[in-house]
C-alpha cells in the first residue's frame, strides 16, 4: 500500500475548504439576491404596472418615481 505524504493531504485539504468557501458564498449570494433583490423588483414591477394602469385610464405618460413622488404628496410625505 502507498502511504500518502502530509503535504499531499494538507493540499487536498484546502482544495475542499477552498470548495466548501464557494458553496456557502453561493448560498449567501442567493440568498441575498431572494431576500432583497426580489422584493425590490416585485415594488418596481407593481410601480411600473400602476404607472402603465394610469397611462392606460387617463392617456398620461408617468413614470414610477412620479407615482411614488405623488405617493409621498398624499401620505404626507411619510412614503
Amino acid at each position: 500500500m502507498r502511504r500518502r505524504t502530509a503535504g499531499r493531504s494538507a493540499v487536498r485539504g484546502g482544495a475542499d475548504c477552498l470548495g466548501d468557501g464557494t458553496r456557502a458564498g453561493l448560498g449567501l449570494t442567493w440568498a441575498l439576491m431572494v431576500g432583497i433583490g426580489l422584493p425590490i423588483m416585485v415594488v418596481i414591477g407593481l410601480l411600473a404596472w400602476l404607472a402603465g394602469a394610469i397611462h392606460w385610464i387617463t392617456g398620461l405618460m408617468v413614470t414610477p418615481a412620479l407615482v411614488v413622488l405623488v405617493a409621498g404628496l398624499f401620505s404626507g410625505g411619510k412614503v
